[in-house]
């Protein structure tokens, strides 16, 4: 919160945050749940054979650098299908193409 007039920060008045705390949940809602509520969590299976899913080598090309130096997402998805390009085949189900062009409706078909 701000002062009106010093123009600096200063701490939240008990009667303000008070009012404001009527709109937030009564039980913290965490990204990472505490120890004893760990329902909602579920395990990461450790892969068993490291070397099929695993390309060493691998290095960003310019064009897969934003201007901040990160990889693009979708530059992250390709190299994920090419290493499980078993996975990711034809007869699995996963579009690989899918030409769309500008204004045309696209549904999903039901099998």
């Amino acid at each position: 919160m701000m002062s009106q007039d010093t123009r600096r920060l200063q701490k939240v008045s008990g009667d303000v945050r008070d009012e404001h705390l009527m709109f937030c949940p009564k039980e913290p809602r965490l990204t990472f749940p505490e120890k004893e509520n760990t329902k909602g969590l579920k395990k990461i299976p450790k892969l068993e054979d490291l070397a099929k899913y695993s390309i060493i080598g691998r290095k960003p090309r310019r064009a897969d650098l934003d201007m901040n130096h990160h990889v693009n997402n979708v530059t992250y998805i390709g190299w994920l299908l090419e290493v499980t390009g078993d996975i990711a085949s034809p007869e699995s189900g996963v579009i690989q193409k899918f030409p769309v062009m500008k204004g045309a409706t696209v549904e999903q078909e039901n099998k």
